[in-house]
């Protein structure tokens, strides 16, 4: 797929870097159901401008297993199976991406732990 960049700021997809007003192919497992693509469109700083990846097919959803207790030998509570990465480790757009997902309301300013808090509240309110 691919997608123009829209902010000021180069943004990263896996490997990949799309600078500032470039248009760039996302890599494998980076469809518009990936939550920091999904993310990205809701707050307009990418639009996609092409179709598939290089291979033809449409790419590879990818689903991130969340560890909510952030303890490194329970199991991670996932969103369809796939890697498990706590809580506690993701960095700030990985927790913006999930707090997206998860219905969670948040601001650009809330830092890394009170997005793991707003997280953690809406997943035990959930329960």
């Amino acid at each position: 797929m691919k997608v123009k960049n829209l902010t000021v700021k180069p943004m990263g997809f896996g490997s990949t870097i799309i600078l500032p007003d470039d248009v760039g192919t996302l890599p494998q497992g980076y469809d518009q159901d990936h939550p920091t693509v999904k993310y990205y469109l809701s707050r307009n700083w990418i639009k996609v401008v092409g179709g598939t990846n290089k291979n033809g097919g449409a790419p590879a959803a990818v689903n991130v297993g969340v560890n909510l207790n952030g303890d490194p030998n329970a199991p991670a509570e996932s969103t369809g199976g796939g890697q498990n990465k706590p809580i506690d480790r993701m960095n700030k757009e990985e927790l913006q991406a999930l707090a997206f997902e998860c219905g969670v309301e948040f601001v650009e300013t809330d830092t890394k732990a009170m997005l793991i808090e707003k997280i953690r509240a809406a997943q035990s309110a959930e329960e």
